[in-house]
């Protein structure tokens, strides 16, 4: 089941308090952002594409993120990808991926194994990481998942703290086992399915065993060897 979107009355009610408090602290040049913000989050693009890559402050951001979420276009994903890779965005970057898992990010897996191994503070963004891989709906490419699940299995791990170093693998495993789940389930579903025709479980079994039964009939006799000695 996919995530809840975040409720628009939910997002405009902390976007107004946002603008208030900067108001109140004479910042406008956070206030100026959020009014651009409170303007054109119902058509993010292209506006709020650049205010992504312009905006100074990481509340700006987080709204904007949260804007491309409730915007439900796919657009929004190798944007989003794009400002959590950004250097000055790495330390507060979990609120990209959170928005990521609004969406079908099946064909970034790529990406999100390869931050997952890279990243070296188990903290939110991996989480959101995680959530994100356990959204995708694929269908996978068996290599490519295949080659996911052994990397986040077996591949190189970054220089953790020890204390730290429980929960890495705790979210390394966490994310092979939802990619395990998804394989499985795709590999399944195929078995399953015969001349574009899905079968349940059982349905599958009888048809496989019958198939099986009607190739074993078309087969050439074997010579009896009780004849071939007569």
């Amino acid at each position: 089941m996919p995530p809840k979107l975040p409720k628009k009355s939910v997002f405009l009610q902390l976007l107004r308090r946002s603008l208030r408090q900067a108001k109140a602290a004479h910042d406008m040049v956070l206030w100026e952002e959020l009014q651009q913000v409170q303007h054109a989050w119902q058509q993010p693009f292209p506006r709020l594409t650049r205010l992504l890559q312009q905006a100074s402050s990481h509340q700006t951001k987080h709204y904007i993120a949260e804007a491309f979420a409730l915007a439900q276009d796919p657009r929004a994903v190798p944007v989003l990808i794009r400002a959590a890779k950004q250097p000055e965005n790495s330390a507060d970057n979990a609120p990209y991926f959170w928005a990521c898992e609004h969406y079908d990010c099946s064909a970034y897996l790529s990406f999100f194994v390869q931050f997952l191994l890279q990243c070296q503070d188990p903290g939110e963004a991996m989480l959101a990481c995680v959530a994100v891989i356990e959204a995708m709906p694929g269908p996978f490419a068996p290599p490519v998942i295949k080659r996911a699940i052994t990397r986040l299995l077996l591949g190189k791990r970054p220089v953790v703290m020890p204390e730290l170093q429980v929960q890495h693998e705790l979210f390394l495993a966490q994310a092979s086992y939802a990619l395990a789940d998804a394989y499985f389930e795709q590999v399944d579903q195929a078995w399953k399915t015969d001349a574009g025709t899905p079968w349940t479980f059982y349905q599958g079994l009888n048809q496989k065993s019958a198939s099986a039964n009607q190739r074993k009939q078309q087969e050439p006799n074997s010579t009896n060897p009780n004849q071939s000695c007569q």
